[in-house]
């Protein structure tokens, strides 16, 4: 039994020291990242979807005077819609608060500090966010623009 215990200590032993490894890896890979060249690919991701929000803005807006049958599907929006100018302004700041935090996170700077590694990792996490929403954002552009060409 005795044996048979140190076997498991043995093997608990490499695991730890593999983990401890993994870990010191990847803090020296996102320490590594070039918080400039971050920030231009998030100031970058950030305009694009600003760009898309704005077109599925200006095209939900042409489908609703052109198009006699058109619903939102978007409820939220539907709903808000409905109010006139009022609640058109209140889903235009609806779409586009989400991106506040985006510009603060672009302006945290590296201090040098224990928090270095945090901020790189919110960093690639916004931007990782980005990505995902502008590929959202190309489908819903692209699904309204081909519903208003039929």
């Amino acid at each position: 039994m005795n044996g048979a215990h140190q076997g498991n200590l043995g093997t608990a032993e490499k695991f730890r020291k593999y983990y401890e490894q993994m870990n010191r890896d990847e803090r020296e890979l996102i320490l590594s990242i070039d918080v400039k060249r971050l920030n231009i690919w998030i100031m970058l991701s950030a305009s694009l979807i600003v760009s898309l929000f704005f077109l599925d803005i200006v095209t939900t807006l042409v489908a609703m005077s052109t198009r006699p049958g058109f619903v939102e599907r978007n409820m939220i929006a539907a709903t808000l819609f409905e109010r006139g100018f009022q609640g058109f302004l209140a889903a235009l700041a609806l779409k586009y608060y989400p991106l506040l935090p985006v510009a603060v996170v672009t302006c945290l700077k590296p201090q040098g500090n224990r928090f270095d590694l945090g901020i790189r990792m919110v960093k690639v996490g916004v931007l990782v966010g980005l990505i995902a929403g502008n590929v959202l954002y190309v489908f819903i552009t692209i699904n309204n623009l081909l519903h208003l060409l039929r």
